[in-house]
């Protein structure tokens, strides 16, 4: 394992974890509901389609992403796990752990020191990651409006 960093198939369990992570630093910074603001369900210019009828496609290039009206969901991804790894390092080294079978203690003794470059790289070239970030962001919206503290 120490020379192959692999990154498990996303579950459901994923979700929850992303979104309590997201919670967190949206909370704390504010940085997030901005970043996220772009990423809505559509997939093409205007037009609005169900999250799973046209997953995100990795391989695209990003003229070809731009032109279709596609969201980077690429460069979303990059720039959510800047900030969460700034903002939530602890969680993120935990989540990162256990996405490529490791303890946490195990991952930060990893002598590969381009392992969370990996990690991200593979998570955001994931065919469902698109869908997944999505999910995420719906999980920590509604987790954060039940967090509101009451105005009356």
């Amino acid at each position: 394992m120490e020379n192959e960093i692999k990154v498990r198939k996303l579950k459901a369990g994923d979700v929850h974890d992303l979104a309590a992570i997201i919670g967190k630093v949206a909370i704390k910074s504010g940085q997030i509901p901005n970043l996220l603001a772009g990423l809505k369900d559509k997939t093409k210019k205007g037009k609005e389609v169900d999250a799973k009828a046209e997953p995100f496609d990795a391989t695209k290039t990003k003229s070809e992403t731009e032109d279709s009206g596609d969201i980077d969901k690429t460069t979303l991804g990059i720039q959510l796990f800047g900030i969460l790894l700034f903002e939530a390092k602890d969680e993120i080294e935990k989540w990162f752990a256990d996405l490529v079978g490791l303890t946490p203690q195990q991952y930060q003794e990893l002598e590969d020191f381009s392992a969370p470059v990996k990690i991200i790289n593979q998570l955001v070239a994931k065919p469902e990651f698109g869908d997944f970030l999505a999910q995420a962001k719906i999980m920590a919206g509604t987790l954060a409006n039940f967090m509101k503290p009451s105005t009356k």
